[in-house]
Parts: structure tokens; sequence; C-alpha cells
């Protein structure tokens, strides 16, 4: 008897039970939310300027003390150079000579030390170890360095849950969560931080996955699907849960603190979580199988059948697919390409969109939050059109418009601060939609032989997205040569995301369709979509 069929006839494909351990399964993907997205307001960028200790011992008023020192462009002083002046043994009448004579023939130097403002953020990492101006490119690297981890994580544990295991790949990384957060918390300086920063996102993006399949493998057929887009509802309400959190504490320490806390839960798996009955009959294991069936049918009250012979069955011609077989044929090229610059794209606008929100004007906290609630509508109003435009429309649409958005910062001045949240945000809502499009999508265009490895490949684009994106707003190029454009990562964002849109156009159609079963039927179902009905468009 096949394990899908035992749970249709005798356990129930969904019951008490497996909503039980769904309902704590949950909680490891509301803590990705904190892992991934805490570093919006640990590494927090307070306003910085130069501090000089002998102008702060005359006790100047924050305006006279900023017009003497910092250079001004007339709106806005400088966060990273002072003016050149012999500060020591300052007089007030040095001090009145200073603001009415004019500084443009003073020189400019290099801040050495900083001040920063305590009225938003009482502490962040960035205060704690100057991580300003020269050094800002550290920021972008804990980010990044945060997603590479992630991309190790999902593709080693992965693989060592499917030798050894789900529930010990859960327990272990569930332990290293928790101690990389301790090892946060404690860190002195920079370089321990990233450390830590790395082994979190390795456990936490093992941990994410070893617990996603084991809850796809918990239900039946009918409730595959529920519980495949379950990650994404459970990431939104992380995402709220997360911005009130930070809202009501402002210094990175008891921040840390706080998301650690609660994800001590984790150690209660130890008492509760058994192995996938599913894998275990796989690995040929029934003994351990068959009392791990038995309990689910105790807790859901349904009756087994007096003798238990569950088989996971293996294709009788089982290939082994490769990268390679998804570029042998024209179509299937065209359509891998595509899907990799698609999902690169998405993760990048998205996460560059979401660590960036604090950085849009105005109140962070309030920008984090609008950033926080747009991602659960989103995932809804897709997951419902889908059914009814299908998924290549929908897809062209989300991208389309969230990077027609983008590209409408161009001309709004920092002023207007309103419509750039409101473009922001409604970029920010049309990639949450794509998130909520592409997996399924993947899985039905790319051909049963190479379906796991196409969407595999899609997705290590993805992450190079998560890695690229916080560099785009921070590199030295960007300053030099855009510093007149405050929103130019958005409107490099808006421009990827447009033009992905627009290729979205040349990929099948594929709701109502069967899934393509080899190589051949995928090559014929991209033939299907021609350049003139693209063109008709």
């Amino acid at each position: 008897m096949e394990f899908d069929k035992l749970l249709q006839e005798y356990i129930g494909e969904i019951g008490p039970y497996q909503v039980w351990l769904l309902f704590w399964l949950s909680w490891f993907w509301i803590w990705g939310t904190f892992n991934t997205m805490g570093i919006v307001f640990l590494a927090a960028v307070p306003d910085h300027y130069c501090l000089t200790s002998a102008l702060q011992n005359l006790s100047l008023s924050q305006d006279i003390y900023l017009n003497i020192s910092i250079p001004h462009d007339g709106k806005k002083y400088s966060n990273c150079e002072m003016y050149d002046r012999n500060y020591t043994d300052v007089t007030d009448d040095d001090v009145q000579n200073w603001l009415q004579n004019n500084n443009s023939n003073v020189d400019a130097i290099a801040c050495k030390q900083w001040m920063y403002d305590t009225s938003v953020y009482k502490t962040s990492l960035v205060s704690e170890w100057d991580l300003v101006c020269d050094n800002e490119w550290k920021i972008a690297t804990v980010q990044s360095a945060y997603a590479l981890g992630n991309l190790i994580g999902i593709v080693f544990f992965g693989q060592v849950a499917d030798l050894i295991g789900r529930r010990p790949v859960i327990l272990f990384t569930s332990i290293g969560v928790v101690a990389s957060h301790v090892g946060e918390v404690l860190s002195v300086n920079y370089p321990m931080f990233l450390a830590m920063r790395v082994i979190l996102a390795i456990n936490s993006g093992g941990c994410f996955t070893a617990a996603f399949v084991h809850a796809i493998e918990l239900v039946g057929p009918k409730w595959r699907t529920a519980v495949g887009i379950l990650p994404q509802y459970m990431w939104g309400v992380g995402y709220l849960l997360l911005a009130a959190i930070t809202y009501g504490i402002r210094d990175w320490f008891t921040l840390a603190l706080a998301l650690a806390g609660p994800q001590l839960l984790n150690f209660i798996f130890i008492f509760i979580l058994p192995e996938s009955a599913r894998w275990l009959y796989a690995k040929e294991k029934k003994i351990q199988g068959d009392k791990v069936v038995k309990k689910i049918a105790k807790w859901n009250k349904t009756k087994l059948p007096d003798i238990l012979n569950v088989e996971i069955k293996e294709p009788e011609h089982k290939t082994q697919a490769t990268l390679l077989d998804l570029f042998r044929t024209p179509n299937l090229r065209l359509i891998s390409m595509i899907q990799f610059f698609i999902w690169f794209v998405t993760s990048m606008v998205y996460y560059g969109l979401s660590l960036n929100s604090s950085n849009l004007g105005g109140d962070p906290y309030i920008n984090f939050l609008i950033s926080a609630g747009v991602e659960i509508p989103a995932y809804a109003l897709f997951h419902f059109l889908l059914r009814k435009l299908g998924r290549r429309v929908c897809t062209c649409l989300t991208l389309t418009i969230g990077g027609l958005a983008l590209l409408c910062l161009l001309p709004v001045s920092e002023e207007h601060q309103i419509v750039i949240l409101v473009l922001s945000m409604t970029g920010k809502f049309m990639v949450s939609g794509t998130f909520a499009i592409i997996y399924l999508y993947s899985a039905e265009l790319f051909p049963t032989p190479v379906r796991t490895v196409g969407v595999g490949c899609s997705s290590m684009f993805a992450r190079v997205g998560a890695i690229v994106a916080p560099y785009i707003g921070q590199l030295p190029f960007l300053a030099r040569h855009l510093h007149g454009i405050k929103y130019a990562p958005s409107i490099i964002f808006g421009a990827f995301s447009f033009a992905a849109g627009l290729l979205t156009l040349l990929l099948p159609e594929t709701l109502g369709k069967n899934l393509p079963e080899t190589l051949e039927e995928g090559e014929l179902m991209s033939k299907r979509t021609s350049y003139r009905k693209v063109l008709r468009l």
C-alpha cells in the first residue's frame, strides 16, 4: 500500500495530529522572519555627524555645533566630513567669527569619531562599532553574508535530511539557531557578530527546509498545496510580529535578546516531534514507520488495517537529471534562463526593498509596519488571481507594475514622503505577489525529469539575488555617480523588475494544463507560445 493511500483511506489526509504538528512547525517560519529581517533594526543607521570633543565641552546648541564644524549644502549636513580647523582652546569669539564668516574656503576632512542621534534608535550595531561612512559596506556585508549562509544551509541540510532524517536535522539546527543568537548577543566586535550571523543563517536555512519537507510529508495530496503555501503566510505573520517588537524595543542588545528568546520554544520538538513516517518507509525502516503511523491514527481516532504493509515505490526507470538537461533543447533553455532571471530579480527586489524600508524617510518603524502589512494581502490576492488570470499574466503584472512604480520614484523629490512611500510599497506589494506565484509556476514549467533540479537552480539564483541586494544601495559608485538620486537603488530594482516582467510573456501558460512528464513534452509546451501571440497581448 502506498503511503498516500494509507492517509486517504485510513488515517485521514489531515487530522488533529497533523494539525498539532503543523502548528508547532509553523513557528519555524515565523522565526525565519525574525532571523532574516531583524537586522533592519539591529543594524539601523541613526543620524550621525563628526564628533569634536573640544567643541562638545563648550555646551553649544546642536545648530551652532553643526554650523561651525560640519560642511553642508544648504539642505543637509555631511555625515562623514568636518571642517579642517584647530578646535583646541576654542573661545566664544572664535565661535562667533566662524558663524559670521563664509565656510566655503575652509577645507573638509574625514571624520575620525562620530556622534549619534538617539531620538529614534537608542543604540544599534552601527553606533556600537562605527559602521558608517567608509565602513558602511560592512552593514551590507552582514546582510549578504546571511543570504549566503542561508543558501549553504538549505543545500547542505537539505541533503542531510534526506540521508539521516528530518527530525535530527530539525533538532540540531534548532539548537544551532539558539546558540548562534546567544553568540550574536555576546559579540564584542564586528567580525564575531558577522561570524555568528553566518552560523545563524546556515542553521536557520536548514531548519526552515527540513521543517517544510516534514510538513509536506505529513498530509495527503488534497492538502499538500495548502500546506505548501503555509510558510508564506507564516512569514507574513512573523513580519507583523517583528514590526511590533521592534517598535517597542529601541536598543540592539535588548532587541537581539527579544528575537532569540521565543526560539527556545524549538526545544519542545525534542519531546513531541516524530520522524517523518513517509521518510522511514522510504528508507525501509518499517518498524519505526509503523510506530509513527499508529500514533497518528490514535490521535486522529481512526482505525488502521489489520496488516500494515506500506511501501514507497521508486520509479521503474529512474534517471539522474543534471543541470545540463535544462539547456539541451532551445525552448527549455529559454524557459530555464527566464526562470533563473525572474527568481534572481524577485529575490533581489524583495530583499532590497524590505531591508531598505527604514531608509525611505519619515518614521522608519511605520515604514517597516507598512512593508510588513502588504505581505499577506499580496499572497492572498495573487493566490486567488492565479486561478482566474493564469500564471503568466499574474507574474507579468506583478513584475511590470511593481517595476513601473519603482521607476516613478525618479522625478519625485525627497520632500514628497507620502508619494515615495506609496510608490515603494506598491513595488513591495507586487514583488511579494510574485513570490506567491513563482514556486508553483516553476514547478509546472519544468518537465518531471528536471523539475527538482530546475526549481532548485531557480532557488539558488534567488539566493544570489538576496546576496546582491544589500550592496546595490551602498556601493561606492552609487554614492559618487548617483549622489543626487537618493532612491537610486529603488530605480535599479524597478528597471530589473520591469525587464523580468516583459520576459515573462515569452513563457507558456500552465493553468489547466497537464504537467510535462518528459523533456519532449516540455519542449512542445513551450513551442505553443509563439512570438506573434505574445505581440498581440
